[in-house]
């Protein structure tokens, strides 16, 4: 599941507008999206899916030709496009909080993200740049922070949905209540 703790983050664009819900303008409220990249080796992509490293990448030799089996940093797929791959994974009720002023206090927190709009920037080497699109509905003041970090390096955090973890019920064994029923 997708999640980063205090990542580096580039904030490379901030989108402001109106939601409509009918036909009414007065009715619609503030919808707001951000795009995020982050770059780092490819182990980035396991964030993503435990299986993307292996299908892009794979084990070197070094200058003697002895395979490096600990680091995936060959392309496998060398004459796949440069250009950056589109991901269609879509996260929804993500909490992302962006570091501002150095202190919890000040962070600016945007909860019920949906994250989506992946593209993966794979380079020879190991190197991986994951750009993402983070949609929210702003809350008053958070946009004008949000704008003045813009084409920054920012810290972010997203932390998934917390999913309700239901209690476990034991349907009665029918073996059990005749036994029961028997002795009474």
């Amino acid at each position: 599941m997708l999640q980063f703790t205090k990542h580096p983050m580039r904030l490379s664009s901030l989108n402001v507008r109106r939601e409509l819900a009918g036909k009414n303008p007065a009715d619609g409220r503030t919808a707001s999206d951000l795009k995020l990249v982050v770059k780092g080796g490819n182990d980035l992509l396991d964030k993503l899916s435990p299986h993307l490293r292996g299908s892009f990448y794979m084990a070197d030799t070094d200058a003697q030709g002895v395979l490096l089996p600990q680091a995936l940093t060959k392309r496998i797929h060398p004459l796949l496009a440069q250009e950056a791959l589109a991901y269609d994974l879509k996260c929804a009720g993500y909490q992302a909080v962006i570091d501002h002023a150095g202190n919890e206090d000040s962070a600016i927190v945007l909860d019920g993200c949906q994250i989506n709009e992946f593209r993966l920037n794979l380079e020879e080497g190991g190197t991986v740049a994951i750009t993402c699109r983070v949609q929210f509905h702003p809350d008053v003041g958070q946009l004008d922070p949000l704008a003045d970090k813009l084409q920054q390096e920012v810290v972010v955090t997203m932390t998934p949905p917390k999913v309700p973890v239901k209690a476990e019920t034991r349907e009665p064994d029918l073996v059990d209540a005749a036994a029961e029923g028997a002795t009474a």
